[in-house]
């Protein structure tokens, strides 16, 4: 029996014995197997890049479990030295972070455990960008005193297939914060839960669709708080920039960004873009994950970050995303913008102002504002304080507030307008000045100058980013914009009107 061979077995029978004593002897007998990286000596690619990973991540569970039975009874100190080895090598590595941080505190090492928190925090945040996840906080706050010690959990089995090559609990630590009550939205919430609850272990893929500023990131973000206990092995979120500033984003290199918090070195992550998407899939497989892919471009855009069964993804997006209903099966939930009342009352809410007068302002602003989330909540930080007015005129407050709303809504909405091709951005342009809301194909063609069948198209195209209304029949609406058309950044076209 070759050493491969004789390490799945020790591991796979300390997983099954009930005596943490066994279990250690077992591992340790497992973990003496190991001499450096797998089948080193063995000149094979695919052994390389498809058992070798599975194998070190095998090692690496063995290592984790051993530790938590020797912080369980009493043998702290003596892994102290092991852990410090393994961090020196794989610094993003939480859950060894999370172990060093209990050894220290049980041996009686206080100041240590703190510096290793920190030093924990510089390397996530220069590495990756986030904050240590709940292990390490909670590690953290019983060497602080705030928790009392606790013993770390036994990580999952390893599976009985060698696919697996998840390296680290790192999604758990994008646990989105805390929602604000602005943003509660019951029924839209039932809404998801009810997504979920049909899809049972299988997993599902939501879009969340919406005007611009109507809350749709607000809304997952919420509903992934309350929602994190479902998601054992944690939340991955990531931001495509599909209608803002920069450029969107390129999936490759979200692709990248989650291989390194799934704990991959940089050397291991492929170069190309089916490769990455491959990778993560199978990094996945088997685990309960939530993806939350914000402010989507395109379905296209979307594909490759699909991790496949089992895990749940939430897509928001302007673009209604109609090729992730038709491939990819997704479910579509369209998110309106907040009644006036509804809208008024979170205003007053946020804002702590309960006179007659101020309740008069809130109801005039969310009628101007037509119920959206973004230009409320914008209204609330000015009038409330927790942004600084930098209007200059001496204004009051509810006057500046409206100001300031209004530029970040025209901000937002030029965006929309820059996702749009030449031809629906001139037909936009136009629509404002159409008598009344409505416009139907013949009008359209008029306006734009193109055949009807065109006409139909860029209707469509606009109806699509919820920059036009399809109410029953062949007419499309105007939504309400707090902003007029021809006042956003990009301006009405030039030309015949």
């Amino acid at each position: 029996m070759v050493d491969v061979d004789e390490f799945r077995e020790l591991t796979a029978a300390a997983a099954s014995v009930q005596d943490p004593r066994a279990e250690a002897e077992l591992l340790d007998a497992s973990l003496a197997l190991w001499r450096g990286r797998p089948l080193s000596s063995v000149d094979s690619s695919s052994l390389s890049r498809d058992v070798v990973p599975a194998l070190e991540e095998r090692h690496l569970l063995a290592l984790h479990r051993r530790i938590a039975i020797g912080l369980d009874h009493g043998e702290a100190a003596d892994h102290i030295p092991r852990l410090r080895q393994l961090l020196a090598e794989k610094p993003l590595e939480e859950r060894f972070w999370a172990q060093l941080i209990t050894a220290l505190q049980r041996s009686g090492r206080g100041a240590d455990a703190v510096r290793a928190y920190d030093r924990c925090r510089r390397i996530l945040d220069t590495e990756l960008g986030v904050e240590p996840g709940p292990d390490v906080r909670a590690a953290h706050r019983s060497v602080l005193g705030h928790d009392p010690p606790r013993p770390a959990p036994p990580p999952d089995p390893p599976p009985a297939t060698t696919r697996e090559p998840v390296r680290a609990a790192a999604p758990g630590a994008h646990r989105p914060p805390a929602p604000s009550p602005l943003w509660e939205r019951t029924e839209d919430l039932a809404a998801l839960d009810r997504l979920l609850t049909r899809s049972g272990d299988h997993g599902c893929l939501i879009v969340v669709d919406g005007p611009a500023g109507v809350g749709k990131t607000a809304l997952a973000r919420h509903w992934s708080y309350l929602r994190a206990p479902r998601f054992p092995n944690g939340l991955m979120r990531a931001d495509l920039s599909g209608y803002a500033p920069r450029r969107p984003a390129d999936p490759s290199a979200v692709l990248r960004a989650f291989l390194l918090g799934l704990g991959y070195r940089p050397r291991e992550i492929p170069g190309t873009l089916d490769a990455r998407s491959a990778l993560l899939r199978t990094a996945l497989s088997g685990r309960r994950t939530l993806l939350l892919l914000d402010n989507a471009r395109s379905a296209d855009q979307v594909r490759p970050l699909l991790p496949g069964p089992g895990n749940t993804v939430v897509v928001t997006s302007r673009n209604q995303l109609r090729g992730l209903v038709a491939r990819n099966g997704a479910h579509r939930h369209t998110l309106a913008p907040l009644s006036v009342a509804a809208a008024a009352e979170l205003l007053m809410l946020a804002t702590g102002e309960r006179g007659a007068a101020e309740q008069a302002a809130a109801q005039r602003l969310a009628q101007l504002f037509g119920g959206l989330p973004m230009a409320l909540c914008s209204v609330a930080a000015v009038v409330s304080g927790a942004v600084p007015s930098r209007d200059g005129t001496g204004a009051a407050p509810w006057t500046t507030a409206l100001r300031t709303a209004h530029a970040a809504m025209r901000d937002s909405l030029s965006w929309s307008l820059a996702a749009l091709s030449p031809q629906a951005q001139e037909l936009f342009g136009r629509l404002p000045y159409v008598p009344g809301r409505l416009v139907g194909i013949r009008e359209a063609a008029a306006l734009s100058g193109a055949p009807e069948e065109r006409a139909r198209h860029l209707l469509d195209e606009l109806s699509r980013t919820h920059l036009l209304e399809q109410p029953e029949g062949d007419g499309y609406r105007m939504p309400h914009f707090p902003v007029p058309p021809r006042r956003w950044a990009a301006g009405p076209p030039t030309g015949r009107t």
